[in-house]
This record gives structure tokens, sequence and C-alpha cells, in this order.
């Protein structure tokens, strides 16, 4: 007899912790459980995670002889289950740890042993939903009744400590594996058909929680009561692709504007085009359930990305949250938002980018801005989720003996 796609117990094998920042791996879970499926954030290996059991940082052993991963995943009540996966050993209470390389094989032992206990339980059929090529060395041999590659970025944003080759041997391991081929954005689904000999891949684009920024979820926020209007925010892990050159030249123009930048900041970051600048305000990484306030406080928003192959492949979960709450959106020219040209303000150049910021601060239009929301209301996690689903009952039915 088939299995229902909602019978599958989802692991969602991140490249993040869970509450580093809301992202697309959390909103395919959290839709899962939405949808009555059963959905399991997996963080990366690491030792810095707030859902481990027990009390402090837990290790691959817990202080202990041999390997000891939990019964089950951390449950968030109406969200997911989240598994914590260490990457240290721990003996007399000291922790310590190689490199993610060398300890695969532990982690990988780790990982056995908890979906062995799993099976024991009786919980179902399993799906990995793989988001990074970066888990392959952990995953070798550990059963899944379906793989799933959702290749979400290109490789250079994702394959941390590996060099460009090692990851493309990787990421052609996870596609040898994996049973169904999905990606974020046209060119992606371009990059991996020619990757995987021209199998068949499926593009399932971005999408946006609404419940998130739900009007009565949302308050003032302190740190932008007292920044001057018009406010001019972009919402993002600042890194070299952020384009710091283009915010720069607005803030030197536009003087009696507040200009924020919100967001972790990389070592890769180029900040200098900032610096020195007071109508330019960094605020740093902020609570990912203190987002939808920050951007509801914001006249416009910004989604800057430098020429190069990130601005190609692009198109961020931060779009339709900034449409989902109306803001006037001003963005480079990313190839793969042509098709939302009447919701936003794509800009080919300074030049034009200058005139689209004096456009959009000046918009006074109830009806634009409600056709961004009522657009960013087709775009959900749920609907995205329900398309993975209906592709997962196809499959099967299409490989059925």
């Amino acid at each position: 007899m088939t299995v229902p796609s909602r019978e599958y117990r989802f692991f969602v094998f991140a490249p993040m912790r869970y509450d580093s920042m809301h992202a697309r791996k959390h909103g395919f879970t959290h839709a899962l459980e939405a949808l009555a499926a059963r959905g399991v954030y997996v963080e990366f290996p690491g030792s810095r995670s707030r859902y481990h059991p027990g009390r402090g940082a837990v290790t691959l052993n817990s202080g202990r002889f041999g390997l000891h991963p939990p019964d089950d995943a951390h449950p968030i009540p109406g969200r997911c289950g989240v598994l914590a996966v260490p990457r240290k050993l721990s003996f007399l209470g000291v922790r310590f740890g190689l490199e993610e390389k060398r300890m695969a094989s532990l982690i990988r032992a780790w990982l056995a042993r908890f979906f062995e206990r799993d099976a024991a339980q009786s919980r179902g059929p399993r799906a990995a939903l793989v988001t990074t090529a970066r888990w392959a060395p952990f995953l070798r041999d550990i059963p899944f009744d379906v793989m799933i590659y959702d290749k979400t970025d290109i490789a250079d944003t994702l394959r941390g400590h590996y060099s460009r080759g090692e990851y493309a041997d990787l990421e052609r391991e996870t596609i040898e594996r994996s049973q169904v081929l999905i990606a974020t954005s046209n060119p992606l689904g371009d990059e991996l058909r020619a990757l995987s000999g021209g199998r068949e891949v499926t593009v399932i684009p971005n999408g946006v929680d609404l419940t998130r920024f739900a009007e009565d979820r949302l308050h003032p926020v302190d740190m932008l009561k007292d920044l001057p209007r018009p406010r001019l925010g972009i919402v993002a892990t600042i890194t070299d692709w952020i384009d710091t050159d283009w915010l720069g030249e607005a803030a030197r123009r536009y003087t009696r504007w507040s200009f924020v930048v919100v967001g972790p900041v990389t070592k890769t970051a180029d900040m200098t085009p900032l610096q020195g600048l007071p109508n330019v305000h960094v605020v740093g990484k902020q609570p990912p359930e203190e987002i939808p306030s920050i951007i509801a406080g914001m006249d416009v928003c910004l989604h800057l990305l430098r020429e190069g192959p990130v601005r190609e492949v692009n198109r961020s979960t931060k779009v339709w949250e900034y449409l989902a709450l109306g803001k006037p959106l001003v963005c480079s020219w990313i190839p793969d938002l042509e098709d939302c040209d009447s919701l936003l303000y794509r800009c080919r150049d300074l030049p034009h980018f200058f005139e689209n910021l004096e456009a959009a601060v000046q918009e006074n239009d109830t009806n634009r801005s409600e056709d961004r929301r009522r657009e960013a209301a087709k775009n959900t996690w749920q609907s995205r989720v329900s398309d993975l689903l209906r592709l997962l009952d196809r499959w099967k039915a299409e490989s059925r003996p």
C-alpha cells in the first residue's frame, strides 16, 4: 500500500542552528506541522544549540563511553521538533573536538544510532530534505524512505570549510542519492538539472509565514522610535554580496533619511562605505520574533545585492516578508524577480536606484500596498509545502512497481 506523503516524518537537514534566523528551512518545517505532516529541523553539527536535551552543551558521548543521542527531537509546541547534533566529545568535564571533516565518522555514527532508535519506535516512514551537500558525509549509509535535495543557493555560500572541488563531489553524491530534486529559483533549477544529467527538477520558490506578520503581532520597536523618517531598512545577513556601496551612496545623498541595517555582520562584509555616516544605523542581529515588527517600522525596504553569482540566482525569503506588510521594496536588478516588477522597484544602475528610492519614499498608493499583501498571501510556506507533498505523491505513483 502506498504511504500518503503526510504520513512521512520529514527531517529537514539545515545548514544552521534553529534559532539563528528565520529562513526557508524553518518555513518548510513549520508548514509541514501546520499541514498535519511531521517536521523535524536538524541543526548542523555544532555545540551552541539551545535544544540539546539535558543541561549545558551536550556532546556526542555526553561525558560517557560510547555515543549517546537523545531518544527523540526536542519538541517546540505548535512548530516542529528540533534535533541538535553535537560536534564535540567530552571527558571529565572537558569538551574537545576537531574540524568538521575530521569528526564526520563520529557524527555519522551518532546519527545512525539516533535513527536506529527512531526506527525501533515505529514512528513511520522517513523523508530526508537535505538543504546543503555538507550533510553528505554525515548521512552515508543511513537509510531513508525518500531523500529530497533542495538546492537553495550557489555552492560558494554553502560549502563552509570544503574546497570548491570537495563540495562539488559532495553535491554529486547528494544528487545521486536523492530521488527528488527541487530548487529555490529558476537559475538554480537549471544548474541542478545540468549537474544531475538532465533529471527532472521542480522549482519551489521561497515563501512567507503570514502568521508571523499578522497585525495583532506587530508592535512599536524601541530602537526605531527616535530615528527620523523616512526610515529605509535592509534586513539580511550582511556579507560580501550585500551592496554596501549603493547603500553608502544613498546615505550620503539623502542625509535627512534614516538607513537601518539589521542582521549579523560577517567577516566578509565590506562596511567601509557606511563608516562615519550619522544617518546609517547598524543594529546587528535581532531576535527572529522581532523582525516582523522591525520591518513594519520601516517606510521603505531594501534588498541590495552586488552584481555576481548570488544576485543571478536570488529570490530571498525577505522579498515575500517585505511584501506581506505591503512595504515599498527597492532592490537590485535581480533577474528572478522580473515577474514581480509591478510590486517593487528594481534598479539597473546607481542613478536608477536614486530615482526609485525617491519614488518609493513618496509612494502613497493604498491599492499598490494591498496588491503586495495579496501577492504574498498566494506565496505562503503552506502552499510551497503542499506543492512538495504533491510532488512526492507523484514520485511514489511513478516509482510504484
